[in-house]
């Protein structure tokens, strides 16, 4: 199926179609329930809230737009590996009186950044790539953490809220989300 990016613009990329569901937030709510263990009194607090759905929405989203938006949060992550890397081996220095701890410690941050070089470098090709046998690993990945989805809902947050509620109480869910939901009710 090959249609226009909502994210890029461009058509004739391969891509699908991503769904999100939304609605409004109608009442939060909260409970405390009191069970006896032998002498002993637990107290547990269940909470909650309950949403008016309105809708769903579907977007077209090429490949490569899915693979680009998730590599920002695993940036963030490797960024600050990398610096606990070298902070715990600037900390064993300390403890050894050695600077072997800081060398192994930057050598490691220095491997771990080399190698997260090279996969944001090999995701970055797939990404810009039009061949979908190329982009094919990155998206089985990416199918359970939802990306497609999230990229979605972050492209139509503004337009949702603003045209179909004109609320900040409007929410939003993936599929797998809302499916939870209502294995809830």
């Amino acid at each position: 199926m090959r249609e226009t990016c909502r994210k890029c613009r461009k058509t004739h990329k391969p891509g699908k179609l991503y769904t999100f569901y939304y609605g409004q937030l109608v009442n939060s709510y909260s409970y405390d329930t009191t069970r006896y263990s032998g002498s002993k009194m637990i107290t547990t607090t269940h909470s909650g809230a309950s949403y008016d759905m309105r809708g769903d929405k579907q977007e077209y989203l090429c490949n490569g737009c899915v693979i680009k938006s998730t590599l920002g949060e695993e940036l963030i992550l490797l960024g600050v590996g990398i610096f606990l890397f070298a902070l715990v081996g600037f900390a064993l220095q300390f403890v050894f009186y050695s600077r072997v701890p800081y060398i192994i410690g930057l050598s490691l941050a220095g491997i771990l950044l080399i190698t997260a070089v090279v996969s944001v470098l090999l995701r970055m090709q797939a990404a810009n790539s039009d061949d979908p046998a190329k982009q094919e690993k990155y998206l089985k990945d990416l199918a359970e953490s939802e990306a497609g989805s999230k990229l979605a809902i972050r492209l139509n947050r503004k337009e949702v809220k603003y045209t179909v509620y004109y609320d900040e109480k409007t929410v939003f869910f993936t599929p797998s989300e809302y499916y939870k939901l209502n294995r809830r009710y």
